[in-house]
């Protein structure tokens, strides 16, 4: 057989595929039934004030605390990705379409579909009164990867368009608010906000003003900088204290960090957010009091930080 015939078989044998695949959903009777639905109620779209996300991984737990979302795992509590939470939200109480795969599984099925509970991801969703509302627990993919096995407390199992991907890790740096700066508790402050920064590295301090362009890539570097990792910070040992920097806000609100160098690895710098003070609407004080996190910066982000201070006038 030439080439050219091989092609032009092959191209109708994967037509002729292609077609048997589409209308044996168009005319099988025992296609899966269709329903349009939400996994979790929409009337509880606006009381949902903590979750968890819990796997054979781990278990990370969700609170809001005065309009903030937080992140706990263990010992370790941090800001998320405020949109993280709210898309979050919005996907488990949209009305979808829904396709029963079966109305009693078995336990067998809810181990091919990967729904059992070593298997699958749990999602748990709670009021402000602590109680749970609901349970979904997210399996196994279908073979193009694009749609998710789900049930809640049922044993109903359901396929669905697969949007919760990203919310299905019980890492916390998938979820935290990875800026050095965070924006979900300082809000969105631009360099214009800022009026003096102090900055002490080492043996070497400086204290400068919005009057030179030095200043201006430093702050718009500072408040752009984002962290590769976040840990509990009784498992960081922050005994090497290297240096601080300090934002002087023109509302007369000041923010502070300080940098770290891991004890024992010269690669390896943390920096701790130490809060806001004098802005008692974004002081978040028993928030920041119950944060206990720091995150972990390469040696290329601690030396740019070094270049532009280096440059500051």
């Amino acid at each position: 057989m030439s080439e050219k015939k091989l092609i032009i078989f092959l191209s109708i044998l994967c037509f002729s595929l292609f077609f048997v695949y589409v209308f044996s959903f168009v005319f099988d009777k025992n296609s899966p039934e269709k329903i349009t639905s939400a996994l979790v109620n929409p009337k509880y779209a606006e009381k949902i004030t903590s979750f968890s996300v819990e796997s054979s991984d781990g278990k990370l737990e969700f609170f809001l605390i005065q309009d903030v979302w937080f992140g706990a795992k263990k010992d370790m509590i941090f800001p998320i990705f405020q949109g993280a939470s709210k898309e979050l939200i919005e996907q488990l109480t949209q009305i979808r379409e829904m396709y029963i795969i079966t109305k009693k599984a078995s336990l067998e099925e809810l181990n091919l579909f990967a729904l059992d509970e070593k298997q699958s991801v749990k999602i748990c969703i709670k009021t402000g009164e602590d109680e749970i509302i609901t349970s979904v627990y997210f399996g196994g993919y279908n073979f193009i990867g694009n749609k998710i096995y789900v049930r809640g407390k049922t044993p109903v199992i359901y396929e669905i368009q697969d949007v919760f991907s990203p919310w299905l890790s019980v890492e916390p740096r998938q979820w935290a608010d990875m800026e050095l700066l965070p924006k979900s508790l300082i809000g969105n402050i631009s360099s214009k906000d800022i009026q003096r920064v102090a900055v002490s590295i080492g043996e070497k301090s400086k204290v400068a003003y919005p009057v030179s362009k030095e200043f201006e890539n430093f702050t718009n570097t500072i408040l752009s900088l984002r962290a590769g990792n976040i840990l509990s910070k009784g498992k960081t040992g922050l005994e090497e204290k290297i240096g601080f920097i300090e934002l002087d806000l023109g509302t007369g609100g000041k923010i502070t960090l300080e940098i770290y160098k891991k004890s024992d690895d010269d690669s390896v710098y943390y920096v701790d957010f130490m809060g806001i003070e004098g802005i008692a609407e974004k002081n978040r004080a028993e928030v920041l009091n119950q944060s206990n996190y720091v995150l972990e910066i390469s040696s290329w982000t601690f030396d740019r930080i070094i270049e532009l201070f280096n440059n500051l006038v």
